[in-house]
Formats: structure tokens, sequence, C-alpha cells
């Protein structure tokens, strides 16, 4: 056992063997060391106190005795090491003492290294304000304080070291013992992180952002815990008014969805007996022809049709997205029925529609269905004379969702009028060139907000549009 000094030295402490492990911690050879006193190895005030006669007693009287501290070894040279003294007995006669001695110089210098860092991190870590960083001891209670727990909780170092850290719960938190509760989470899982309302010393409370993390040893056993704890109270009432503003914002488009639906509704009636009276005035006085009257007629007739269709469009737009539920829709599925519906329009034209393998996703299927074909519809409304339509539809998966383009060969949209064309009856057209009454894609926008996506265009005149949207998770 080179790194281990065994000795045996007689009553008086009177060394009598030296082994090889002595040499190698010492540097002193058996031969050298043979007959001196073990003090030899005791630094000059612990010999001045006689800590090496007091030693020997302690083993005689204890069976042991256990020395940890500096250690003079060849050449005045000082170490930290451990001296141990065990008695020896023969038929109940004290012969001697066993000494081990072992060089501790290495964990000396790393428990030196540890707590220099400790106090380099406890010297950091006081001046920081913007934390409440504190430890705690195993049971709960606080070791030390910090700058930012002074200033975030009110206590001062000296008003709260030794107090438990549950002081700063509320009543209802300590009846339910939340402070344990999160210490034995802390203990069982490394770490425990909560948020809540945390009482100041003055009594007003303040939201906190808090990670208890536990200490272990070199056993694994806990021997305290660190705490640090953030005040949020002003991100926390922010959010308590953006949620109280979200709210009242969902209770007034709901106001207006509901006044919306209604005020469509009512309109119905009203406008189907005009359309009724003017079909019998029609019939009455084309009994009797006249140009200029049966023009009128037909000029009033047409303005009802629009406006019957204009409030269908708007009951249309207030009912995107109500009661509907998100489910998993194959929009390959979707496409291949929108085909179905528009064939003779599709035939009508000579449109190509192409799509590549589509996603499964989890949307409003009958909302997205209105989506692709509204856009549809749009690439085959505007395409350039004697051009048949060809529209292509592709699918790209991004972070958080899908990224859908639906691309085509038609007359394309001036720059300037490109975020226009997504506005509520915001036409680019006369009707007389181009039927609709400009909801078409304010339709498909709304459908994509519900899906918390964004829609936009990309075209040049006279080179087709490609109109990309985004369908989130």
């Amino acid at each position: 056992m080179d790194d281990v000094l065994i000795a045996l030295l007689d009553t008086n402490g009177v060394i009598q063997s030296w082994n090889k492990g002595g040499e190698t911690i010492t540097g002193y050879t058996a031969k050298y060391i043979t007959g001196w006193n073990y003090s030899i190895l005791h630094t000059h005030q612990n010999r001045e106190a006689l800590l090496h006669d007091n030693l020997l007693t302690q083993a005689r009287q204890l069976g042991k005795s256990v020395y940890e501290g500096w250690v003079i070894i060849k050449n005045g040279v000082t170490l930290w090491g451990q001296l141990q003294l065990t008695p020896v007995y023969q038929q109940n006669q004290l012969t001697g003492f066993v000494l081990i001695g072992r060089n501790l110089q290495e964990k000396k210098e790393a428990l030196e290294r540890i707590r220099r860092a400790e106090d380099l991190q406890y010297s950091l870590i006081a001046e920081v304000e913007d934390y409440a960083i504190l430890r705690l001891d195993p049971k709960g209670f606080i070791a030390n304080w910090n700058a930012g727990a002074e200033r975030i909780k009110g206590y001062t170092a000296r008003e709260i070291v030794g107090r438990h850290f549950s002081n700063f719960y509320t009543p209802e938190e300590q009846y339910v013992n939340k402070p344990d509760e999160l210490l034995r989470v802390a203990r069982e899982n490394g770490k425990a992180q909560a948020e809540g309302w945390r009482v100041r010393k003055d009594g007003t409370h303040f939201w906190a952002s808090i990670t208890i993390t536990a200490i272990h040893g070199e056993n694994g056993e806990v021997l305290g815990f660190t705490k640090v704890t953030r005040d949020l109270t002003d991100k926390k009432k922010g959010e308590d008014a953006l949620k109280s503003y979200n709210e009242m914002l969902r209770s007034k488009n709901r106001e207006l969805e509901e006044l919306t639906y209604i005020t469509s509704h009512d309109l119905q009636e009203p406008l189907r007996t005009i359309t009724s009276l003017i079909e019998l005035l029609s019939d009455s006085y084309l009994k009797h022809p006249d140009e200029q009257v049966a023009s009128s007629f037909k000029f009033i007739y047409d303005a009802a049709s629009r406006m019957r269709q204009l409030i269908k469009d708007i009951l249309d737009y207030s009912r995107l997205g109500r009661n509907a539920a998100m489910k998993t829709v194959d929009i390959g599925n979707i496409l291949k029925l929108i085909c179905d519906d528009l064939d003779l329009v599709i035939q009508e034209s000579g449109a190509q529609i192409y799509f590549e393998m589509m996603p499964n996703i989890t949307a409003f299927e009958s909302e997205l269905k209105l989506l692709f074909q509204n856009l549809i519809l749009n690439a085959i409304k505007f395409a350039k004379k004697d051009t048949p339509p060809e529209v292509y539809i592709s699918a790209e998966k991004i972070e958080g969702g899908w990224k859908f383009s639906v691309r085509d060969n038609g007359i394309g949209i001036e720059p300037m009028h490109q975020q226009k064309v997504f506005v509520i009856f915001q036409r680019l057209h006369n009707r007389s060139q181009y039927e609709g009454t400009g909801i078409g894609l304010a339709h498909c926008k709304k459908i994509v907000e519900l899906h918390k996506g964004v829609i936009g265009v990309y075209s040049q005149p006279g080179q087709g549009s490609t109109f990309h949207f985004t369908i989130m998770d």
C-alpha cells in the first residue's frame, strides 16, 4: 500500500516500524525515522499544544483517535493529511499503537477550489437584483439571501435568514402545504417549478415564477435547495389585461356576427316582396310593350337579384367557423369532390386541374372545401381569352403546419391591387366583364385566419397568379 502510511509505535509514540507508503508520503525512509517520536509529523504549534500526547491518550481511552490537518514531512514541507491511532494490546496490556496516515492534500485543494467557487458564486449572486436567489436547508429554512431577494420580497437578510420559506406563501397555499409539496417534488425529481401569487414583507402580493433545485451530496443525499424567484407581476397584469380585452373582442364579434346574421336574414323577406311585385308589374306592363319601361324593370330586377346575392354572401361570410368542429381532413379527397361538383364549369371552360399527393390535416372541413373551391373558381373565371385555364395545387410541410399554393395561368393582378383583393366586396373589374360580388377572396382570408394561418398572392399581369396560404396545426 504505497499510498497509505502504516507504522508501529511504542506506548510513548516512538516509531518502531515504517512501511513503504510512509516513505512515499513523507519522504522519510524507515532507516532514518525509526526511533523518532511520531510527533515529528506534527507542526510546531501542535507539538507545543501537546497534540501528539493528547491523541495517544484519546486512543487509549476511546479505542481510536483521528487528526486531520497540517502534517510536516521531509524538509519541513507541509501537506494536508490524516493521522489515525489505534491501540494494540497483548493479554490486556497496552504494547503500543498502530499509526495510519493518509495524504489528503488533493482533497484539501479540491475542497478549497469548491469553497472559492462557492464564495465567488455567492458574491455574484448576492449582487443580482433581478432575481431572488436564496439557499434553503433540507427542511426549507433560509440559509442565505441576495440583493434581488431583498428588493423583490422586502426583507433584509438579517430579518429573514433562519426563517422558513413558507413565509412568502399566501394563507391558502400554506393551508394546502404548497411549500412542502414543492420541496418534495424537488427532492424526488431534482427540480420543482411553479407560478403563483406570493406575499411581500409589507403584505402586498406579487406574481412569482419560482424554480427550486435540490443540492445533492457525494452519496446522493439532499444537502439543501437553491430557490430562484422572478417577479412577473407586470407580465401577469399585461396577460390578464390582454385576456380580458380578447374576451371583450370575442363578445363583440359574437354580437356583430349575430347582428349580421339577423340583419341579413331579415332583409330577405322585404327583398322577396320587392322582387315578386316587380315580376307582377312587369307581367302587367309587358302586355303593352314599352321599350323604356321594360328596360327599367330589367334594371330594377337585376339590382334586386344582385342584392339577394350580396345578402346570401354576407350570411355565408358570417357563418364561417360557427358551430364547426375540427377533424382530420383528407385534402386530396376534398379536391376530388370539388372537381366533381364543378365538372360542368370545368368542361365548359376547358380547364385542367392538377394536384400532387395531398396531406391529411386537422381543420374545419366545410370551410376548407370552400377555400379551395373559391380559389379554383377564381382561376377559371379570370382566365385569359382563348386560353384554357390551368390550375396547379401543391402542398409543403412547414414548421407547425402546411403551406398550400394554388397557381393559375390567368390574367394576373396588378401589384397595386394585390392587397385589395382580400377585402370584402372589393372588385377590380366591371360586372360586365366578370360576374360576382367581390366576397370570394374575403371568404378565403377569413377561413385561413380561422386556421391561424396567413394568405397572400404573387402575381404579374398577363402571367397568372399564385395564391399561397398556411394552415397551422
